[in-house]
């Protein structure tokens, strides 16, 4: 099981992810991050290449998906907080969203 980031770490970490912020889900640390877009579907078609990302990576985070905003929120259950794949996750998601 992977260790939770320390708090420096994660601070650290999230300076560099513009858009990225550190928030408390569920009693645990996690990241999260809003996408905006024109319509229901822009933000729906994110929210299918993220689930794929995840499925190829068997790790899995919260999406809420309203009219045109995509919310992306990750931590590990196991691990009770932020690991390192977390934040290799959400650079993913950056990478998807170009």
């Amino acid at each position: 099981m992977s260790q939770c980031l320390e708090e420096t770490a994660l601070q650290t970490a999230l300076a560099a992810m513009p858009g990225w912020e550190h928030l408390l889900v569920d009693g645990a640390d996690a990241i999260g991050k809003c996408w905006h877009f024109a319509d229901f579907a822009g933000a729906f078609r994110m929210a299918e290449q993220v689930a794929a990302l995840a499925e190829e990576r068997n790790h899995h985070p919260r999406m809420t998906v309203d009219w045109g905003k995509l919310t992306i929120l990750w931590w590990s259950h196991e691990a009770g907080g932020v690991t390192s794949a977390d934040l290799q996750m959400a650079q993913g998601c950056d990478a998807i969203s170009g």
